[in-house]
């Protein structure tokens, strides 16, 4: 009995003295996601590499060459790089060249989970489209309508 006893102790005690890290961030509707970013769009990841650390202070990246499909807010280049973590603690996303992509991009060039950046499944993928549409709709114009509410 006092085997098992000191087994799960030395257990319980090695699992919490380790450190654990993982992604934490605010999750944001997609409105909140879509104000907040400069650049909307869909893409097909075309390449992606690794890129290992300069030094001890950085960490490695994935970057990626993305061909933009549909862009719904702002003014994407037909075809940008984009930087994302290894995923974890980073807060990166996986890319896998030939998938497409829904991207919501601040003002630089990392993208993660955070900002709701990810994978865009073909199921979704016409929903999503209609809602980033309805977005980015600029408003029919300034004119006095007849209709009374």
């Amino acid at each position: 009995m006092n085997r098992i006893f000191n087994c799960v102790a030395i257990c319980v005690a090695v699992l919490l003295s380790s450190n654990a890290y993982a992604c934490s961030c605010l999750q944001l509707d997609l409105v909140d996601r879509f104000q907040n970013s400069m650049n909307v769009f869909t893409a097909k990841l075309s390449d992606a590499s690794v890129v290992q650390p300069v030094n001890e202070k950085e960490w490695p990246y994935i970057e990626g060459t993305f061909k933009v499909i549909e862009a719904y807010k702002g003014s994407p280049q037909p075809t940008t790089k984009l930087k994302t973590g290894m995923g974890g603690a980073d807060c990166g996303i996986p890319m896998t060249v030939a998938r497409k992509y829904i991207i919501f991009q601040s003002n630089n060039e990392y993208i993660g989970i955070c900002d709701g950046s990810a994978t865009l499944n073909s199921y979704d993928e016409d929903e999503l489209a209609k809602r980033l549409r309805g977005l980015g709709a600029k408003p029919a114009s300034n004119k006095t309508s007849n209709l009374t509410p």
